[in-house]
């Protein structure tokens, strides 16, 4: 993550998806799973979910949806962008 700023943190609030996010200067917006930090199964060096371009200009807010499988993320630039979180269903 390098020289980057973080500007935005929300966690979601649906128990089956404990996600917290951020929106950095760097444009991206990265998604970490709180069971998978508590477990070490994760680190903070690498998250769940990485959206190139999420936010265009400077992040100002990011937001899960109630069931935590969306994320919007605003910008400086006034643009609203709503992403849709995938997990993979291997198995």
């Amino acid at each position: 993550m390098g020289n980057t700023e973080c500007f935005s943190v929300d966690f979601s609030k649906n128990p089956a998806r404990p996600y917290f996010s951020a929106a950095f200067t760097d444009g991206y917006v990265r998604i970490w799973s709180l069971t998978d930090l508590v477990n070490n199964e994760g680190t903070l060096d690498k998250p769940k979910f990485e959206i190139e371009n999420g936010v265009v200009l400077g992040p100002v807010d990011v937001k899960f949806n109630s069931e935590g499988n969306r994320i919007a993320a605003s910008s400086v630039d006034s643009s609203l962008r709503v992403f849709n979180i995938l997990e993979s269903t291997e198995g």
